[in-house]
């Protein structure tokens, strides 16, 4: 797992570089986060245990979204 998350933040870092590498460094760690989430609801542990992988989860998947709508709008502003 913490090899999956230097990954993942050494992929944002170069992605600030070539930017359609960010929405998948920031896609692995959502889905890691989702997945821990789901651990979590699954064996009832509190809000407070659930809480910060959940925060994590979505600042993951801001920053996909995000970066997906730039993408978008950059390829629909190129022109031929």
């Amino acid at each position: 797992m913490g090899t999956l998350e230097v990954l993942g933040a050494l992929g944002l870092i170069v992605g600030q570089l070539w930017l359609p590498l960010v929405p998948l460094s920031a896609g692995g760690p959502a889905l890691m986060m989702f997945v821990g989430v789901a651990t979590r609801i699954r064996v009832l542990d509190s809000l407070a245990q659930t809480l910060p992988a959940l925060v994590l989860m979505c600042v993951n998947l801001f920053i996909v979204w995000v970066t997906l709508g730039h993408l978008r709008t950059a390829t629909t502003t190129m022109g031929p």
